[in-house]
């Protein structure tokens, strides 16, 4: 090896090493971390003050678990800035922690732990036990009003002191009682403070059959398909004395709702069993195969979806999530449904369709319950639609 190529070689060997070096610099990201576990970065500072508690917070965040980056949630691609209040506990505990640590118009990103986030409980797209990271943008920092009072010369009322303001008016159907709405909407206190929203997606419900709050089922049968609105429901008309969640007891609350589309519900017919075999087990239920599915059965712990339609013996309808048009999904054997329902779909196929037969025993009802009298049978007609192992 000449003198020229034996230090071209070493000078390599330098900025191979150099370079390894310099690559762990620049991919090491240093964290602040806090006595409770919370790891934090400011990533941008921010000009404003920084949020006390009871102030009313505007944010934006990407959030996502740390094992595999999975984007669980994106407020930045539905342009949906979360509000709520800090320091009321109604965010989880890495929140109310670290979100104080920022200035109003500043970024940061923290890296939570479970017993700061979720803890051992799974949703839909967070598993039990995650460490999530947040992007969090703080928007605004705002200190809330005490109370809201409608403006009689903006807001209209329902004979029932539900407060309506048709913001823009749309030109389709009217809603009617027993018509399907599919809505957007967004929750919040009167201070401002959201609880709940639709988040991007739509939200569908039977007007007039007790699936939401009385007041929506009373104040939507005067509006129509097309019309933005923001509705002011008194306690009494929304979770009364008791509250609900994050809703305290003896609360107005507010929406902002947009009606996409307005529809005549979808009739249910009962399926055909006839020359069908039923099938008992020893608990007393029953079921009758009706179409036969592609051999894959639901076990413990599935996610199965579902369309049904509930009967009672004497033949009426008292639930169809086909009348609705939203299938329901249910973890098997988690108890998230009437024990019979839970014990019959693991009969079933993937595809299939079936006739179930609760007994009392098996149908956790041992009062009466809107249209089904007390310790009734309870007949449904279930199609398995999915299966997610």
């Amino acid at each position: 090896m000449n003198k020229i190529s034996f230090w071209a070689f070493f000078i390599l060997l330098l900025i191979s090493f150099s370079g390894c070096s310099l690559l762990k610099q620049t991919f090491f990201v240093s964290y602040e971390k806090t006595s409770s576990g919370l790891k934090y970065r400011i990533l941008e500072e921010g000009d404003g003050k920084r949020p006390a508690n009871g102030d009313l917070l505007a944010i934006h965040y990407i959030a996502k678990l740390k094992e595999d980056g999975y984007i669980i949630d994106n407020t930045y691609e539905r342009d949906e800035p979360l509000t709520f209040r800090i320091g009321k506990g109604h965010v989880i505990k890495g929140w109310e922690e670290g979100i104080p640590l920022m200035s109003q118009g500043g970024k940061a990103e923290f890296i939570i732990p479970p017993e700061l986030a979720y803890g051992d409980r799974s949703f839909d797209k967070i598993p039990s036990n995650s460490t999530i990271v947040f992007e969090i943008e703080l928007l605004d920092i705002t200190k809330p009003k005490d109370t809201f009072e409608p403006d009689p010369e903006v807001y209209e009322s329902t004979p029932d002191g539900v407060k309506y303001y048709v913001k823009e008016s749309g030109d389709g159907k009217r809603v009617e009682d027993g018509s399907l709405v599919r809505v957007k909407y967004r929750g919040y206190f009167e201070d401002g403070e959201e609880f709940d929203r639709s988040d991007g997606e739509h939200f569908e419900f039977l007007v007039g059959e007790g699936m939401v709050i009385k007041g929506w089922d009373l104040v939507f049968r005067y509006l129509r398909e097309g019309d933005k609105a923001t509705l002011w429901i008194p306690f009494e008309l929304a979770y009364g004395e008791y509250g609900r969640g994050s809703i305290p007891p003896n609360t107005n609350i507010m929406f902002d709702i947009e009606i996409l589309e307005v529809k005549k519900p979808i009739q249910p017919e009962p399926f055909n069993t006839t020359n069908k075999d039923t099938i008992e087990t020893k608990s007393g239920l029953k079921y009758i195969i009706v179409e036969k599915g592609n051999n894959i059965e639901p076990e413990q712990g599935d996610i199965v979806k579902i369309h049904y339609t509930g009967y009672c013996v004497n033949g009426d309808v008292f639930d169809s999530s086909v009348k609705r048009g939203q299938p329901l999904k249910f973890v098997v054997g988690s108890q998230q449904v009437i024990t019979g329902l839970d014990k019959a779909i693991r009969y079933m196929e993937k595809g299939s369709k079936a006739r179930i037969i609760i007994p009392p025993n098996l149908s956790n009802k041992s009062k009466k319950i809107k249209e089904i009298p007390p310790s009734s049978y309870l007949i449904f007609d279930v199609e398995l639609i999915d299966i997610t192992k």
